[in-house]
């Protein structure tokens, strides 16, 4: 349970208690099991559904995140699922994998561990029956209430309103985010001191990140990966902006 200071429980975040997160709704609080740190979900940029397993367990914050399997943080390469939430050493897998995250798996969008995969299988093949059933009726029911559709009941499919229907994914963000595909690395700290952050922009520098590693950039590559360098508040700020920038550069 989070331990309230001065009678008021507040994120460490966004200092805001678990009745008002940012987006002015209630949300109960993660609290980590090894420094008490506590954070809303959407502080921590969680989807709903890994907010919702990470209630399930005890939480770390990403600083004290140890692997899952030996309980240990002392090895860097370290793979978090984007499910739980959990921490994996590569070599601790049990089945090893043969490229590092900033390989394939950071283009692929996103990693599972295997028990995740297993119950993620299972429900996407309950969901398949459950639609394939609906679909049925629904069929069945279309086909005896109505005949064989002529062909000016089916016209051609227009284009352009189909386009105006699904916007490009990169229109949701509107704001001074360039294309840093071909950004170096000193391209990349001069972007982020511009935003604010004059002395967590080095560690773009100490570790080498230039516009095309940036692309390929996960959550934990920040907040974990960069953890010797940023602290966790403006790590999570800095995430967002890295964000923004990938969809800016697609």
């Amino acid at each position: 349970m989070p331990v309230a200071i001065h009678g008021i429980t507040k994120c460490d975040f966004c200092q805001r208690p678990p009745d008002m997160n940012c987006g002015n709704q209630e949300e109960e609080l993660l609290c980590c099991k090894d420094c008490n740190t506590k954070a809303h979900p959407s502080c921590m940029n969680y989807t709903p559904e890994l907010a919702l397993r990470a209630h399930q367990s005890p939480w770390q914050c990403p600083t004290c995140k140890v692997c899952s399997i030996c309980k240990d943080s002392g090895n860097p390469a370290m793979l978090i699922c984007d499910s739980c939430d959990k921490g994996f050493h590569v070599q601790c897998l049990y089945s090893p994998l043969e490229k590092s995250p900033s390989g394939e798996l950071a283009i692929a969008g996103h990693w599972v561990c295997s028990m995740c995969s297993k119950q993620d299988i299972k429900e996407n093949d309950n969901s398949k029956l459950v639609s394939s059933s609906e679909e049925l009726m629904t069929i069945k029911k279309e086909a005896c209430t109505y005949g064989p559709p002529t062909p000016s009941e089916s016209p051609e499919p227009n284009l352009t309103e189909m386009q105006q229907d699904f916007p490009r994914k990169r229109n949701l963000y509107d704001g001074p985010y360039p294309d840093v595909t071909d950004y170096t690395i000193e391209d990349v700290v001069k972007f982020f001191k511009s935003k604010g952050f004059t002395k967590e922009a080095s560690a773009f520098s100490e570790q080498e990140i230039d516009g095309k590693s940036l692309l390929l950039m996960k959550r934990d590559d920040v907040l974990v990966g960069l953890r010797d360098y940023i602290c966790l508040g403006p790590a999570l700020k800095i995430f967002k902006h890295v964000e923004r920038l990938q969809w800016a550069s697609e």
